[in-house]
Order: structure tokens, then sequence, then C-alpha cells
């Protein structure tokens, strides 16, 4: 069985490389958003593919599926992109110098932990059954302890989750002030993202924005080969 990495950072290492992987990829996803204020809230739906080369997205297409006149809508610019919806945690998305959400390119789930990492008071690896649990905590929320977790397998040390809890306010150029953050994500035994789901809440003056967004992957391939040329 393999040993554990008697530095945490080295299974951070391990799960930041996971979502961004080497080679190609092609991916399709459900995805769902209801974003509003107080009881005012609109639901949205859209289809989403895309390629990731070398852990980069490098296409994002999307479809509405639910897409309601009027209410609350959200635009994210990532890139070249201007995406209606939470982006993807899975995956690199571009700097800041191209419309990015951070100032460093990145996936989106190490861009939000990196917000709150400073405030690291414990970090821990502890092997529970066939997994290996490695948890950061930051100070205490109001009802939940802020914390980030990461779920292993035990013998390949391959991760198959990912969360995030932050409850207290975080200052973002992008996104305003969050005020409340709850993100995870579901791996699949072959490493390939099966699942992502967001919560957040944000505070602007005397208006709060809540936003939950599910995305479930349908689809995880690899590109097409490209014909040799003769």
């Amino acid at each position: 069985m393999t040993p554990l990495p008697d530095d945490p950072a080295a299974l951070i290492q391990l799960a930041q490389a996971a979502l961004a992987p080497a080679g190609c990829l092609e991916l399709t996803a459900d995805v769902r958003q209801r974003a509003g204020i107080a009881a005012a809230q609109t639901d949205r739906a859209w289809t989403f593919t895309g390629r990731l080369e070398g852990g980069a997205w490098t296409v994002m297409e999307w479809t509405p599926v639910l897409d309601p006149e009027g209410g609350v809508t959200l635009n994210f610019g990532v890139g070249r992109w201007t995406l209606p919806f939470i982006p993807p945690l899975y995956g690199t998305l571009p700097s800041g110098e191209d419309g990015g959400l951070f100032d460093e390119a990145q996936d989106l789930f190490t861009g939000f932990t990196g917000m709150v990492e400073d405030d690291v008071t414990t970090s821990y690896a502890e092997a529970d059954g066939d997994t290996v649990v490695l948890t950061q905590l930051f100070d205490q929320g109001l009802f939940r302890a802020n914390q980030g977790k990461i779920v292993f397998d035990r013998e390949s040390l391959r991760p198959r989750s990912l969360s995030l809890v932050v409850e207290r306010p975080i200052d973002t150029e992008s996104m305003g002030k969050l005020t409340d953050l709850d993100v995870e994500i579901l791996l699949g035994p072959g490493g390939h993202p099966v699942s992502e789901r967001f919560y957040g809440q944000g505070r602007a003056g005397p208006v709060r924005l809540r936003v939950t967004r599910e995305l479930d992957y349908t689809s995880v391939r690899p590109c097409p080969v490209s014909p040799v040329a003769q």
C-alpha cells in the first residue's frame, strides 16, 4: 500500500495535478444555475461542451436549455469567453491578463482555496478505510468549521473528491465580496470529473446575491487523434 506523504503539501500537489490533467480531453456537461436576491430567484440551464489541452480550457461552448426572459443574469469573463454561469471548477482557466477570474492561470477550486490559505490553522492527513483524507482547517465559521477537504484513494492516492467551506467575507476583484462559499468536486475511478456543486453568497452594500450552480459531466473522453498526413 502506498505510504502517506510526510508533508500534506505533496497531497495538495497531487490534487492540483488531477484538476488539470495532461493530454487532451473533450467534455460534455449539463449545467443548472439558480441566482437571485432574496425570494427573486431565476433558474437557468445549459448544455456545455469544451476541450482541455494540457489541463487548460481551449474550447468552451454552451447552448441554453432553460433561459427565461428577465430575472437575474450573471456574466463571468474567462479569457475570450463570457460565461452566463459559474465556470467549471475542473480544468485551468486563463489568467487575469486574458480576462480570467484570478491573476494566475489555475483551476477555480485552487483559486478559491488560495483566497483563504494564509489563514490555515491546521493541516493534516489521515487514513480512513480505503481512503486518505487531507483536511485544512481555517478559522471557525458561524455554523461550520471553515475547511478544505480532499479525499484520496488509499492505494493509488488518486483524488476522489474535493470540497471547500468558507463562512466569512472574502474580498475578490472579479466577484465582489463573497460571504459564503461551499463547493465540491467528485472524480470518478479514472480521475475524470463526475460532478461539481457550487453555492456562493455575495454582498454589495445591503444587497445579497445567492448563486447555486450544479454541473454534471455526461461525457469525458480523449480527443480524436488527427490522421497523420501522408
